[in-house]
């Protein structure tokens, strides 16, 4: 007989290994009572199928380590998310700032030109205050002689007076007479335009505009060339200074 020595189960001597533990059996001196053993056989092969099996590995390391996979990901995802939101939230802001800095500059341009426009000094050595003399001839024959008397106060507002003098007329209309008219004013330095409205003194009120002139200063200062226009009818007016200046 064999014994194995860690769990005292008993063996047949054609056994070498303990088939409950797989310990090396020694020789038995056990005698007076039924020996515990396995023979082969039958017998051992139900004692093979009463072998404990090995126990599982426990399923709750595995969902735990599921679990902490899955919330690593979502908190790298929010945290991805987040920081795409802020930049493009600066990205965006950084264009608002931009768009409404350039319609500011925009703005201030425009204004700073049309100012300029309208009310820019006169440049140096340029003075339209004087006598301007000229003569306007309409294809009918009918002919006026024009006196400007002008006023420049330096910051691009001229006004004075126009005395319109009836001179010759193949044949003279009730219309044909003297009028005077006073003219007010913008001059443009950049173009050397001069815009002029005039209302007849005759009328009550002298509010009433009844011509418009845009005559533009020649290089030299000494002429103002262009139209006078009353009504839908444009005339060309050419005035030449002659007060000496």
């Amino acid at each position: 007989m064999k014994k194995c020595p860690t769990c005292g189960l008993s063996f047949s001597d054609e056994h070498t290994y303990c088939l409950n533990d797989g310990t090396v059996l020694h020789a038995s001196a056990e005698t007076g009572q039924a020996p515990s053993y396995y023979s082969s056989g039958e017998m051992e092969t139900q004692v093979l199928h009463n072998l404990p099996m090995p126990a599982p590995a426990p399923a709750k390391n595995a969902d735990l380590s599921r679990w902490l996979f899955l919330i690593i990901g979502l908190m790298a995802a929010v945290i991805i998310a987040l920081g795409a939101a802020v930049y493009f939230s600066r990205s965006s802001g950084d264009s608002d700032k931009q768009a409404a800095a350039n319609a500011r500059n925009f703005l201030a341009e425009n204004t700073a030109r049309n100012s300029s426009a309208t009310q820019a000094p006169s440049p140096a050595g340029v003075d339209l205050t004087g006598e301007w003399k000229g003569e306007l001839l309409y294809p009918w024959g009918t002919a006026y002689s024009a006196h400007l008397d002008l006023v420049d106060d330096k910051s691009g507002n001229v006004q004075g007076r126009l005395i319109w003098t009836f001179l010759r007329a193949e044949k003279r209309r009730a219309a044909d007479k003297n009028t005077v008219e006073t003219v007010r004013g913008v001059f443009n330095t950049a173009t050397r335009s001069l815009s002029l409205d005039g209302s007849d003194e005759d009328e009550p009120g002298r509010s009433k505009i009844v011509d418009r002139y845009s005559l533009t200063l020649t290089e030299d200062g000494n002429n103002l060339n262009g139209f006078v226009q009353g009504g839908k009818t444009k005339w060309k007016l050419n005035l030449k200074r002659t007060d000496g200046k």
